[in-house]
């Protein structure tokens, strides 16, 4: 039997394999395919040279001559001395001081910074008024806060152990640690400045009263609040009480800002009164100098300067 061969199609006629709806032919995705590996070959490069550079500023960043630099510029353009034992570049991008000593010549005025830590306020620099955040342990606490170039400041204060002369030159003193507070305004003070200043002390005390008579040294004012607020130079004392303690203390008045601090004039108005467990010697004192009211009060005012306040 004989078999018969259908003739070949003409190759026209020849069914052609259908190319899926998402494919890319070999001579497009090709060149893609180059441009990837181009990319990401030159974001690679970008990347490490820029690593490489903030290595080099890192590795190679002047510290020694920024730290003269800064101790120069605070040392002329205030009254007070600026030194610092070392200074660093930290990341992200801030500085870092340590052992830093602030000193006013011919003052008692001497602060030491256990560190300072300064970094920029990033969302600020692309304005007007630029600024840095500070961070700060001194005085067994800390302190932290903003610094505008306007002279704009916030700051915050907390677990700052501090024992100071009530007037320069006087035996008496008051202590205390600061567990919390609080400062907004700006320095140099100008006419438009607005002030606010709240204060927490606890375990404060009068110190030195053996000098006056006392039987026992330190005369204790449990826990003092102080707020404050003002504009320009004039701040007024809002409230000043403490609770607890030997001697209960309230009062008001203004404190009309100098410069230098201890010329500050200052105007209070005190009212005392005493807990049985005070000093017989300090009520016998008290009596003395100043008489008490009908319901067993002492009204004191305070006036002259923080330097030289004068009583009566």
């Amino acid at each position: 039997m004989k078999r018969f061969r259908l003739p070949s199609l003409p190759p026209l006629l020849r069914r052609r394999p259908v190319a899926s709806p998402g494919a890319v032919p070999d001579a497009v995705s090709a060149p893609n395919r180059s441009d990837r590996s181009r990319l990401r070959l030159y974001s690679g490069a970008a990347l490490l040279l820029a690593g490489c550079l903030v290595l080099g500023f890192y590795l190679f960043f002047p510290a020694g001559e920024l730290k003269n630099r800064i101790e120069f510029e605070v040392t002329t353009r205030t009254p007070a001395r600026l030194e610092m034992e070392h200074l660093s570049l930290r990341f992200p991008p801030a500085l870092r001081a340590q052992q830093v000593n602030v000193t006013q010549p011919g003052q008692e005025l001497k602060l030491t910074l256990d560190s300072l830590t300064l970094k920029p306020l990033w969302h600020s620099l692309f304005g007007s008024n630029p600024g840095v955040a500070f961070a700060s342990q001194l005085l067994g606490g800390n302190a932290w806060g903003n610094l505008r170039r306007d002279g704009a400041v916030e700051a915050q204060v907390e677990e700052l152990t501090f024992s100071a002369p009530l007037a320069a030159g006087s035996s008496l003193g008051i202590s205390g640690v600061v567990s919390r507070g609080s400062l907004a305004g700006a320095w140099p003070l100008r006419p438009e400045t607005e002030t606010s200043l709240a204060l927490e002390v606890n375990q404060a005390r009068l110190t030195g009263l053996e000098a006056i008579g006392a039987t026992t040294p330190n005369l204790s004012l449990g826990t003092l609040t102080l707020a404050g607020s003002g504009r320009g130079t004039a701040l007024r004392i809002d409230k000043l009480e403490n609770q607890g303690g030997d001697l209960q203390v309230s009062g008001t008045g203004t404190l009309l800002l100098s410069e230098p601090p201890e010329n500050s004039r200052v105007n209070l108005s005190l009212t005392l009164n005493r807990s049985p467990s005070l000093d017989q010697a300090l009520v016998e004192l008290l009596d003395l100098f100043i008489k008490p009211g009908p319901d067993g009060t002492y009204r004191i005012r305070v006036t002259g300067t923080l330097g030289n306040p004068r009583m009566r």
